[in-house]
């Protein structure tokens, strides 16, 4: 096919992806998927070392290996009755040895910067000015103060807030004046919209007796855990809307102290969350995202009105994958296709030298969504239906990004360009490419069936912007922007 317009290097990716897929279906049974990677990179005359060919290649086999056990295991799971929040807790939870929370997402970053920015406000009430250690007797009771400011601070990173709270201090020089405010919570305009008078008393009569010496009228009185049942209109939180910090009790905060006058640091780990509540605002953000990218389907139009009127030889192995789901050798043909299309400069979405795992999972969403519109269109499946399996498959690749098996993805990977291919999170980049590798590979499988695709994913994209209500309008702006948006791809 040879085509011009002024979606040039879309129409080149079409034929680069067919003729990867060929090329793939035309291998002697001989040749391992390994071996025809490495020959078709070098084919391409890419400026690549044999070293990376070695690396791609067995990287991206492993991805697609592991995303297909991850596939089949969350389907197994729903079925059985586990909900994909518990499925994908589980997985986090057997990557996490080891790992920092960057390795997780862009989710769980915005978590490892609160923890971050916690832990050096700690050691600000820890250490003196001259950087020597802060000997006070009372240093637990800052250190209760900081303590409810940053884990009131983790707890918005975790649900995607917008408010702050502070450990109010006096400036250089100054000291703490009576009645004056411990803790305030900002809104996002740095506006005060509570405050709160810190009591860390050993125990609740000392607390009690505290409040009553000073005028604290308009503060909340926060005090130690187990103590507020004993003390008049009292907290063991700071808190608004659904957003709150941990409390802590007074011979916590006095084992904290000890451990920071012998030298050591008072850190927060992202296990100081429970690893259930950071995995569930994680895997319903993802699913949500899974869901929204049929709301984007730039790519299918594309495909359809280059492929519409075209005498198309079906192509077997594609024809296989719809029909029976053994899909491997198609993921692995468009991954080849979209790594050569970077390193030529066709695609400025997915620059030279990304890593492999991330157009490995490119592929596996474009090619396992393909599979679930095709059961929409026969009537397999219900767009519900359909949008649940998409939900699954996005959720089941993010926990790939995080699984230790993938010990290449590393930190500074698993940032905007790891999760470009979950549509919405930045940018619809993932959803216009996917539609373009779904389109294509569907057309092969006979103009018949790729039309009825290509249409279902208008179907589809129909159905997600009239039930996102709340999230129409921006699902809307992302679909607009999408038109605009491809020839930035490219």
């Amino acid at each position: 096919m040879s085509y011009r317009g002024d979606n040039q290097e879309a129409l080149e990716l079409i034929e680069l992806i067919q003729g990867t897929i060929e090329s793939y279906s035309k291998k002697e049974k001989s040749l391992t998927d390994d071996a025809w990677i490495k020959n078709e990179l070098r084919n391409n005359i890419l400026e690549i070392d044999e070293k990376e060919i070695e690396v791609f290649s067995k990287e991206v086999l492993e991805t697609i290996e592991l995303n297909n056990r991850n596939i089949e295991s969350i389907n197994r799971a729903i079925e059985n009755g586990v909900s994909k929040e518990a499925w994908f807790q589980q997985k986090v939870q057997e990557a996490s040895a080891g790992m920092s929370v960057n390795q997780v997402g862009q989710y769980l970053q915005n978590i490892d910067n609160a923890i971050n920015n916690a832990n050096d406000l700690m050691s600000q009430v820890i250490l003196n000015n001259d950087g020597t250690i802060n000997r006070n007797i009372n240093l637990d009771g800052f250190i209760f103060e900081q303590h409810h400011a940053n884990s009131f601070n983790l707890d918005v990173a975790l649900k995607g807030g917008d408010y702050k709270a502070e450990a109010l201090k006096p400036n250089p020089g100054e000291i703490y004046k009576r009645n004056s405010v411990d803790l305030v919570i900002k809104d996002n305009q740095g506006r005060i919209v509570k405050k709160y008078q810190a009591k860390f008393s050993s125990d609740y009569k000392n607390a009690t007796i505290a409040f009553k010496k000073g005028n604290y009228k308009f503060q909340g009185k926060l005090v130690a855990k187990g103590q507020v049942e004993n003390v008049a209109k009292s907290t063991d939180t700071i808190s608004i809307k659904n957003y709150k910090s941990t409390p802590l009790s007074k011979q916590e905060g006095k084992e904290l102290q000890k451990l920071a006058q012998s030298g050591k640091q008072i850190e927060v780990d992202w296990n100081y969350y429970k690893l259930k509540d950071l995995t569930s605002h994680m895997t319903k953000n993802v699913a949500l995202a899974g869901v929204r990218s049929a709301a984007i389907a730039v790519g299918y139009d594309l495909v359809y009105k280059s492929m519409t009127n075209k005498n198309i030889e079906v192509n077997e192995v594609v024809e296989l994958a719809l029909k029976t789901g053994a899909d491997s050798g198609v993921k692995t043909s468009v991954t080849v296709a979209l790594k050569i299309a970077s390193e030529k400069g066709l695609l400025k979405a997915i620059p030279p030298g990304t890593p492999p795992a991330v157009i490995a999972n490119i592929a596996t969403v474009s090619i396992e969504n393909v599979k679930v519109l095709n059961k929409v269109a026969n009537g397999e499946l219900s767009v519900t239906q359909g949008l649940q399996q998409m939900e699954r498959v996005t959720v089941a690749t993010v926990a790939g990004l995080a699984s230790a098996e993938l010990g290449t993805v590393t930190g500074s990977v698993a940032g905007a360009l790891a999760l470009s291919w979950i549509p919405i999170v930045g940018s619809p980049v993932g959803a216009v490419i996917g539609g373009i590798v779904g389109g294509t590979v569907a057309y092969m499988a006979g103009s018949t069936i790729g039309g009825k695709i290509c249409e279902t994913a208008q179907k589809v994209r129909k159905t997600v912007v009239a039930s996102l209500k709340t999230g129409a309008r921006a699902v809307g702006t992302a679909v607009n922007k999408a038109k605009n948006f491809v020839k930035s791809l490219f």
